[in-house]
């Protein structure tokens, strides 16, 4: 086992990095990659960049985030496993990068083509770090191949993640007075629930063979009443939905508009407000020359077949892929159960075989 190698991974996870956080990880990253031999720095809004080889094709991008959820987690290894918040998302992903890019380019000098590493800022929030590198930069658009370090487990590569569409409708009655004559009044609370519940219906009703190809829709904050004996003026309901590729943002928008729009015909004088919080295109990549020869990596590493998979959630990849036109997959080291858990961890010899798995395919890519 390397024990420098392990050594390393845990100083990561000992840095705590939430989301809004990240300068102090950005900053240990930066020298770490100095020391390495890459051109290494940090953009204006904190992501980190590195770069090594003199080649200008192909351009292989590995690219992950270092921030994480809220929540430290002591960092400890034990019965072979490695604890820490981060060590699932996305931080074994980030080491696993900079460690197989730092072993293909050790032998290898003046190899042809180029290796950028770029972690981004505020995946976990509003992916502000990924919307810079492809508003801002030209990173992403000159690239032959772009990698995303997401937990896929090293056996798996992630090809497909639903869209998101998060919502916050705002409920609001004109009249409203004591709790002991209620009937008199419209309440806010019941009414924002009975609004949900028709959203809810007509977006569920769009289900497909597997959860992926289905449309869902959850509640997940209610945000209602002042006075504990009134009743409730506004209320405040946060949606979030996801959708298969095969759905834009504007079809779930105008279903639920037109819930609303026949609510309020339903209800005169209640008020109903609309915010769109958030909103992210599902994406579905091809079989490509990338993903056919991470498969090949996978099994010539583990001698075990790897396996292509879609996602229910959403990440950077859906932004990344949308915009680009450039061959791009997600894969990383890591259980994705154990994202955001209270026992986040990972087993370390996965993370070993990530790192392996993602050298062999350098090896594909620049070298051919």
């Amino acid at each position: 086992m390397d024990v420098d190698l392990i050594s390393f991974f845990k100083k990561i996870l000992e840095i705590p990095s939430p989301t809004s956080q990240e300068f102090k990880l950005a900053e240990f990253l930066i020298d770490d990659l100095k020391r390495r031999g890459f051109n290494s720095y940090m953009d204006e809004i904190g992501n980190v960049i590195g770069e090594i080889g003199g080649g200008k094709a192909p351009n292989v991008v590995l690219m992950s985030h270092i921030d994480t959820v809220p929540g430290f987690i002591e960092v400890e290894e034990k019965e072979g496993k490695i604890y820490g918040r981060g060590s699932v998302d996305a931080k074994a992903s980030v080491a696993c990068f900079i460690e197989a890019a730092t072993r293909f380019s050790k032998f290898r000098n003046n190899f042809p083509g180029k290796i950028t590493l770029i972690f981004v800022v505020d995946e976990e929030g509003g992916a502000k770090g990924t919307r810079f590198i492809l508003e801002n930069t030209d990173l992403l658009k000159r690239a032959d191949y772009i990698i995303y370090g997401e937990p896929s487990g090293t056996r798996k590569i992630t090809v497909g993640y639903k869209g998101r569409l998060l919502l916050e409708i705002e409920c609001q009655t004109t009249e409203y007075g004591h709790a002991g004559s209620c009937w008199r009044y419209e309440n806010s609370i019941e009414k924002g629930y009975e609004l949900w519940k028709a959203i809810k219906e007509t977006l569920m009703a769009h289900q497909g063979k597997t959860p992926f190809q289905s449309v869902s829709a959850c509640l997940t904050m209610i945000d209602g009443g002042e006075i504990e004996n009134t009743t409730p003026e506004k209320c405040r309901l946060t949606i979030d939905c996801r959708f298969p590729p095969k759905f834009r943002c504007s079809d779930i928008l105008k279903m639920v508009f037109d819930n609303v729009s026949k609510f309020r015909e339903e209800n005169e004088g209640l008020i109903v407000r609309v915010t769109v919080k958030d909103e992210i295109e599902g994406f579905q990549t091809l079989r490509s020359e990338l993903s056919r020869n991470l498969l090949l990596s996978i099994f010539e590493i583990t001698n075990e077949h790897g396996k292509l998979i879609r996602k229910t959630g959403t990440s950077d990849m859906n932004l990344i892929g949308n915009m680009i036109d450039t061959p791009i997959v997600t894969y990383g080291p890591g259980d994705s159960r154990f994202d955001h858990s209270p026992n986040e961890h990972i087993y370390i010899d996965e993370f070993l075989d990530g790192i392996k798995i993602a050298e062999r395919l350098l090896e594909k890519l620049i070298q051919g």
